[in-house]
């Protein structure tokens, strides 16, 4: 429910990458982008400059465009009655308070998100991103419906590229289901008719590896 603290988490993760004595010698600080999904995809845009406001977010759940954006995920159903116990703890309130903070870290020169969570992103902040920024959406996403996230960060981001994948769900992204998976969870691992996983995650994959390369270079 903090979701804004995950990009602190990954600012801290190239903190300790840079700094570490095996990994930071193979590392350009200069060439360091970033790719996510769902509130992954939330979070790399959040380092690229794209600022939360939990007023927004709260007007649009109670608006006539809510989508399932103001629901509890399958991954954890009772999160908002989990979060109601600790609203009041100390440095819950803290980060509460910082929420609308820019946490923009100016080392990320790219951005890759995959079916971004985006509905708390304020206008005013996306259309102030600089870096480029790769948006990729699934027709079938009724997690984060494109079209009040992932299509709308790109129609607001300046010179963002969307790709629409046709008949995608917003769980097709995550890895491909074992037989035991898709016994137990078959919300997260059944497709639309015609849509292959493995064929998206493909797709998906080439797009991140040419836009990274093009923005980035290659070595």
């Amino acid at each position: 429910m903090l979701w804004w603290e995950r990009a602190t988490d990954l600012s801290r993760v190239v903190d300790k990458l840079l700094d570490d004595s095996q990994f930071g010698r193979l590392i350009d600080p200069t060439r360091i982008g970033a790719a996510g999904f769902s509130v992954g995809g939330y979070t790399v845009l959040a380092v690229a400059g794209a600022r939360t406001s939990l007023a927004q977010w709260q007007k649009f759940c109670k608006s006539p465009m809510r989508d399932s954006t103001c629901e509890a995920q399958p991954e954890f159903p009772d999160v908002f009655t989990a979060f109601e116990r600790v609203r009041q703890d100390p440095p819950v309130r803290a980060s509460l308070n910082r929420h609308a903070d820019s946490f923009r870290d100016p080392r990320i020169r790219a951005v890759f998100a995959i079916a971004p969570v985006g509905s708390w992103l304020t206008p005013d902040s996306l259309g102030a991103i600089e870096v480029p920024v790769r948006i990729v959406v699934g027709t079938g996403d009724r997690t984060a419906p494109a079209a009040t996230n992932g299509q709308r960060v790109a129609e607001l981001v300046p010179g963002a590229r969307l790709s629409i994948l046709n008949g995608v769900g917003h769980y097709t992204f995550l890895a491909e289901c074992t037989a035991a998976g898709s016994r137990q969870r078959q919300d997260l691992c059944r497709e639309e008719s015609g849509v292959e996983r493995q064929a998206a995650h493909r797709t998906v994959a080439a797009e991140a590896v040419e836009f990274f390369n093009q923005i980035l270079g290659t070595r």
